[in-house]
C-alpha cells in the first residue's frame, strides 16, 4: 500500500495540472 501511495499522489497532481491547463 505504501508504495501505492505516491504513485496515486503523481496521478492526482498530474490530474490537477491537466484541468488547470
Amino acid at each position: 500500500m505504501k508504495a501505492i501511495s505516491p504513485v496515486v499522489a503523481t496521478l492526482i497532481l498530474i490530474a490537477i495540472a491537466v484541468i488547470a491547463g
